[in-house]
């Protein structure tokens, strides 16, 4: 059984994906962030730096990443 800690550090980025990629609701994503987020993809470092080779940081960077142009489309995973 969870505690209360574990059963809310799971809440956050279940509703985080669910946020992003379920309903594409870039308020309710970012809502799940920190007031100034990092983002990072640690395994390759691809789409996440800004024209002049830096690393997005803070709010707006991130929504230009999660803006709903950028956010993928559900269409192939509901086939």
């Amino acid at each position: 059984m969870e505690s209360g800690s574990d059963a809310l550090l799971a809440e956050v980025p279940d509703a985080h994906l669910d946020a992003e990629f379920t309903i594409q609701d870039l308020d309710a994503a970012m809502a799940t962030m920190a007031d100034d987020p990092y983002l990072a993809h640690v395994p390759v470092l691809v789409g996440l730096l800004d024209l002049a080779g830096l690393p997005m940081v803070g709010a707006r960077q991130a929504e230009k990443l999660l803006a709903p142009r950028a956010l993928p489309s559900n269409e192939l995973l509901q086939r």
